[in-house]
């Protein structure tokens, strides 16, 4: 089965798409093993598209649906936006977000990747 999720980054100052971010779509679990969708780049007018199949949120065949955030960086690779503390529960089979993000966000420099972060949990956990 094909699921998607779409959306549109938008500058919150001029309403402008922002180009060449990357999004990463996740599907959040209670075990805190979070399982990555699928990731795409913003186009020229901000538009975003990960395509993703059962597979990637169902690892041991006890989700039905996800439960989906997304976590956005800029161009150099800094966290620049999160949706993980507005999870969708149950996300549908498409599922679009439409974000706005500050333009002083666009040139942070990056501190840590949300993967950096996650496998120093990990490590934590073991």
């Amino acid at each position: 089965m094909s699921y998607r999720i779409t959306g549109k980054v938008t500058e919150k100052e001029t309403g402008k798409g922002i180009p060449d971010l990357q999004v990463k779509g996740w599907d959040k679990d209670l075990s805190n093993l979070d399982e990555l969708l699928g990731t795409a780049r913003t186009d020229e007018k901000g538009k975003f598209l990960i395509e993703y199949t059962e597979e990637a949120f169902d690892e041991w065949g006890i989700d039905e649906k996800p439960d989906i955030f997304l976590v956005i960086s800029n161009q150099k690779g800094a966290i620049i936006y999160t949706s993980e503390a507005a999870v969708r529960v149950n996300a549908g089979k498409e599922e679009r977000f439409d974000i706005q993000i500050s333009r002083d966000l666009l040139k942070q420099e990056p501190d840590i990747s949300y993967e950096e972060f996650m496998e120093r949990f990990k490590e934590q956990l073991e």
